[in-house]
């Protein structure tokens, strides 16, 4: 990948969506002829920030839907998924007030 024009619709996007499962799966099939190692460690690396990013678990808590790399809908978000990005929140928000 040579530019952010490569990129799937998902990461293209200005907002936040709720990743389908088995998101990174699809991500490493779609490029997997490029990724050696080191590659593969720094996406999922990446991929790791994202996922536990405060955007991320906001976007769990606002949407109904989860999305594929083409933005098409993959299924529901559940409730125990809420929960769990509610508890998330939470936490992030009470290490930031203990800072």
């Amino acid at each position: 990948m040579t530019s952010t024009d490569e990129l799937p619709l998902y990461f293209r996007s200005e907002m936040v969506f709720p990743a389908k499962i088995g998101l990174a799966k699809d991500l490493e099939s779609r490029f997997s002829t490029a990724a050696n190692k080191k590659m593969r460690i720094q996406r999922s690396r990446a991929l790791g920030r994202y996922f536990n990013s405060f955007q991320y678990h906001q976007a769990i808590l606002q949407c109904g839907n989860r999305m594929d790399l083409d933005l098409i809908v993959s299924g529901p978000v559940s409730s125990d998924e809420r929960a769990h990005s509610w508890r998330t929140l939470f936490d992030l928000k009470q290490r930031k007030e203990g800072q």
